[in-house]
């Protein structure tokens, strides 16, 4: 390994230091869920999410998740939620490269285009709705 790359232990550990003192829901999360449908679409796909990176290797150097990844796992899992919801919207949703003005929408529609497309099925070869 190059000395002057950082391990992925403390690249994990850098993340989790950044986003662990955060103790205030994300405005537009907030804002978002001020309806009970985008709400349930966020929690939805957050849970979804979180459930395929806790199913692959916890170890980064199998490459199957990254260090943000695993440092979303990680708060989850330590009921750092807030902390969380942050790095998920902000690194892996990718809020941060939005602007400020556009990231209600984006949020919103990212999230309801991605519930709809769990609750469609795979069936011979199409893609079919439930809804």
């Amino acid at each position: 390994m190059d000395s002057t790359q950082p391990s992925k232990e403390s690249k994990l550990l850098e993340i989790l230091n950044y986003y662990r003192p955060i103790e205030v829901l994300h405005s537009t999360v907030q804002d978002m869920c001020n309806s009970d449908v985008f709400k349930k679409h966020f929690q939805k796909v957050l849970q979804h999410d979180l459930e395929v990176l806790q199913q692959r290797s916890q170890e980064l150097n199998d490459h199957e998740i990254s260090s943000m990844q695993k440092a979303f796992v990680v708060l989850m899992e330590d009921g750092d939620h807030i902390a969380g919801i942050e790095l998920y919207v902000e690194e892996i949703v990718g809020l941060k490269m939005v602007e400020d003005t556009d990231k209600l929408q984006i949020l919103k529609s990212s999230a309801k285009t991605r519930d709809l497309l769990m609750d469609s099925k795979w069936h011979s070869g199409e893609f079919i709705l439930t809804h």
